[in-house]
């Protein structure tokens, strides 16, 4: 399978492409340009000559065609055709969009489409009602969700609720939850550990469901729901597991932006996110952290996520003030010649993880 670059760097592979052999040009047959398309499961479907594929590309851009909303990456494939879920890749209802194919061909060759423009369609009959959000800093901080269970209409097969957050103020949402609240009924309820101090947030839930042509989508609420979170302490956990945490005060703490000379490549929870040569990382440096030296308990605590770490590749998450992290942590203490620890310390080492599911 071939590698593809970041967006950034595929201009300049392209024109390597182009100047060892003539490209071919693809037209995009569905969807129609400024079709609207009805339902959440979109079938794209394409044609070139001459040539045989190997791959395709796809990727979907926002009205302007500038911003890109998802990238399929390279699927190793003959085939012409391919579906994408749009609440999935993260596509909303009433909203146009711009799309792009690109392919391989078995003679080294590429190609690619112009901007194909469509507009996203597929409401259910019903919204998801009755959303409502609760601050709750007791424990590891967190936002408590509920809302009431959806209501099917006809010809309607339930799948799964999507939860999205977002800051308020801003207009693109972060699905943070989704597959695998699949009870209608059962799973009315979600609660959000990820929020930073101080800061608003807004949340709205969607439903999902099966129809007859395929897949649709409730709307998201006209007036989401805002909760800020107000705490003073640290908190650190891993992102999948909020029932192993610290909780910390008295501690200062150093923060650095570097250019990593290093490449570290850690799973999001799509898909893989890359860190690598001149992007800017933080790296946090946390010492005089009160009571630790004398606490066991917070030491074992710290000894079973980098357990993790090396087991499992678990992802950190910090919070403090209105700041947070994914991180790796490294115990950076001091000792004594004896091996005993002195003074205590640790550092957190961002990457770049992907929290949208």
């Amino acid at each position: 399978m071939a590698f593809w670059p970041a967006a950034a760097d595929y201009t300049h592979i392209l024109m390597a492409a182009l100047l060892a052999g003539p490209s071919v040009f693809v037209t995009i047959i569905n969807p129609a340009e400024a079709a609207t398309v009805t339902t959440q499961l979109i079938d794209i479907q394409w044609a070139f000559s001459p040539g045989v594929q190997t791959s395709y590309r796809i990727k979907i851009f926002d009205t302007a065609g500038t911003i890109l909303i998802h990238d399929t990456g390279v699927v190793a494939t003959s085939s012409k055709l391919a579906t994408l879920d749009a609440a999935l890749v993260g596509l909303e209802n009433t909203v146009s969009y711009k799309i792009q194919v690109f392919v391989n061909l078995a003679n080294g060759t590429t190609g690619q489409s112009d901007l194909r423009s469509f507009t996203l369609n597929a409401a259910t009959g019903n919204d998801v009602t009755g959303l409502s959000c609760t601050e709750n800093v007791t424990g590891l901080p967190k936002v408590e969700l509920a809302w009431t269970a959806f209501t099917l209409t006809g010809g309607e097969t339930f799948l799964n609720y999507n939860v999205w957050r977002r800051k308020s103020g801003t207009t693109s949402w972060t699905r943070i939850a989704g597959p695998a609240l699949t009870n209608r009924t059962g799973d009315v309820s979600f609660d959000d550990y990820g929020p930073d101090a101080n800061i608003a947030y807004e949340y709205t839930v969607t439903a999902r469901v099966a129809v007859t042509t395929g897949e649709d989508e409730s709307d998201k609420q006209g007036t989401p729901e805002e909760c800020t979170l107000i705490f003073g302490k640290w908190y650190l956990h891993d992102v999948n597991d909020v029932t192993t945490f610290l909780e910390f005060t008295g501690t200062s703490a150093t923060v650095t932006q570097q250019q990593a000379q290093r490449e570290i490549e850690v799973w999001g929870r799509q898909a893989p996110t890359l860190h690598i040569g001149d992007r800017d990382s933080f790296r946090i440096a946390l010492s005089g952290i009160t009571g630790w030296d004398y606490n066991r308990a917070m030491w074992d605590t710290i000894v079973l996520l980098m357990q993790r770490q090396r087991t499992t590749g678990a992802i950190l998450e910090v919070r403090f003030r209105d700041q947070r992290y994914f991180c790796q942590l490294v115990d950076d203490g001091r000792r004594d010649f004896r091996g005993q620890q002195y003074e205590s310390s640790i550092i957190l080492q961002e990457v770049h993880f992907d929290e949208s599911v």
